[in-house]
């Protein structure tokens, strides 16, 4: 079954969940800020989406502007799987898995992309 890592606070994240509730989709909801992922979880993620954690994080979040965090890019995929299981909020947003791969539904079309693939 799916997956979607949905924000309700998030427009985009409402989007994902009103098509894939109108087209019929089965899949779970998880509210991923409510029930954070472990790194477990955002590392299995991150191998489905193809991307680094860095890559699915909110870099422009004010959370992510307010942990000042500096040398972004020497800092290693530990340090931000620690941070994505800390703080859920600067996960991308929404997040479709299926059972081989997932997608970031920003836009709603990379959702629908991989429905129809």
């Amino acid at each position: 079954m799916s997956t979607l890592y949905h924000n309700s606070k998030c427009s985009k994240s409402r989007a994902a969940l009103e098509y894939l509730t109108a087209s019929g989709i089965s899949f779970n909801i998880i509210e991923y800020i409510k029930n954070p992922l472990n790194k477990n979880e955002i590392i299995k993620l991150c191998k489905k989406l193809n991307l680094t954690p860095l890559d699915i994080i909110r870099t422009n979040d004010q959370l992510f502007k307010n942990l000042n965090i500096n040398d972004i890019e020497t800092k290693g995929d530990n340090f931000w799987y620690y941070m994505l299981a800390k703080y859920p909020i600067l996960l991308e947003r929404p997040i479709y898995e299926s059972s081989d791969s997932a997608t970031i539904g920003r836009p709603l079309e990379n959702i629908i992309n991989m429905l129809s693939n």
